[in-house]
């Protein structure tokens, strides 16, 4: 582990993230990303390993009442992905968990445990299908 929190660093591969200094590079090179870009890589990096769902994702970085439309989280997703993956379609960084969310390649300095994977506790998908088996 890199210890500290102060100098709190993701790398995976060629990518790393500075979070102290918003600084995000590949291959040494800087990749420039727009705020909501970076806020939802940082979410991902911050909880490498862990499948975050689109709703925590959401319900993170635009609040509670943003509608359950995923468009927008998929378009920041596309742009985020053509900036930092080689081929997009076979990412290598940020994989998709169809129908439940994103993960992020696991850091290289520090393994997060299964129990901060959960971001915000209220939005369990498990619930989520548990709910959906008791209405039949």
């Amino acid at each position: 582990s890199r210890g500290n929190s102060q100098n709190k660093i993701y790398k995976a591969l060629d990518l790393e993230i500075d979070f102290e200094k918003r600084n995000i590079t590949l291959e040494g090179k800087q990749i420039h990303l727009t705020q909501v870009e970076y806020q939802l890589l940082s979410l991902l990096a911050e909880h490498s390993g862990c499948v975050l769902t689109y709703r925590s994702i959401m319900n993170t970085l635009w609040g509670p009442y943003i509608d359950n439309n995923n468009q927008i989280l998929r378009v920041n997703m596309a742009n985020i992905r053509r900036k930092i993956e080689k081929n997009p379609a076979q990412p290598q960084y940020v994989f998709t968990e169809v129908g439940v969310g994103y993960r992020m390649r696991d850091n290289e300095y520090e393994t997060i445990p299964e129990s901060l994977c959960q971001i915000p506790k209220q939005f369990n998908v498990h619930d989520i299908t548990r709910k959906g088996d008791n209405e039949l």
